[in-house]
């Protein structure tokens, strides 16, 4: 039996809106007090009150419209300007970076993040915490766009080709940072991406070898995967604590 994938629908948290509510009352609330003194600023504070009620109104309202959906064909960002459709095929790159965790009483919490999924044309969606069930809809895209680009890069990989991610070159033996030396499978104990920074260390050696922001390079996820499995390759392990999903 074949089992459909039903669409699912990621809303806006509160957050944002009640941030807004709190700036837009403070500033209503100073307004409103000028409204009262009597003097020739009285009407234009209270003018001024009414039209940031209103556009407090406007905003949360807009903030409330936008939404995003992913289905097994694509994922689509719908708002009360437009929609933006990226079919899953299409996206060929994304950029990611880990923004850290929110901490309450109640302990850890789930990671905070910002993804932005692009395609060729320049079409654009991005996931951040102010989403419902972030986390969720980050491993629902890592699991449609990743099989493909990791096959891509696999083949060129197992043809002894370099493939260029940004500022760093993967090769069947390495990694080169920028016009650096390579820095050999052999030489690495770990690619950390716990943090805003990919960090990549040297066997015994405390400082990272490698620390760039990890939205500085294209599609990072997957070529932390493809450097985990070339290395394997060369008897390596990095061993990498990569907090991303995958």
């Amino acid at each position: 039996m074949t089992v459909i994938e039903s669409p699912r629908i990621f809303h806006q948290t509160l957050a944002i809106r009640l941030a807004l509510l709190l700036l837009f009352a403070f500033g209503i609330g100073i307004l409103l007090s000028i409204s009262f003194v009597g003097n020739d600023a009285e009407k234009a504070a209270l003018s001024a009150a009414i039209v940031a009620a209103v556009a407090y109104v406007v905003i949360a309202f807009a903030i409330g419209r936008t939404h995003i959906i992913t289905t097994p064909l694509a994922i689509r960002r719908e708002t009360i300007l437009g929609i933006t459709d990226l079919p899953w095929p299409e996206i060929t790159e994304y950029r990611y970076r880990l923004l850290g965790r929110q901490r309450s009483g109640d302990g850890p919490q789930p990671e905070r993040f910002v993804l932005t999924l692009s395609t060729v044309d320049g079409r654009r969606i991005t996931i951040g915490p102010n989403y419902r069930n972030a986390v969720a809809m980050r491993d629902v895209v890592f699991s449609r766009v990743h099989p493909r680009m990791i096959r891509t890069v696999r083949a060129e990989l197992d043809n002894q080709h370099p493939v260029t991610f940004g500022p760093l070159t993967l090769r069947p033996d390495g990694i080169v940072y920028k016009e650096g030396r390579p820095l050999l499978f052999s030489e690495i104990a770990t690619i950390d991406l716990a943090s805003p920074r990919l960090c990549i260390k040297r066997t015994g050696k405390q400082n990272e070898a490698i620390a760039i922001g990890s939205d500085r390079i294209p599609n990072v996820v997957a070529f932390i995967e493809l450097a985990q499995e070339a290395a394997r390759k060369k008897g390596r392990d990095l061993l990498a604590p990569v907090s991303a999903g995958s």
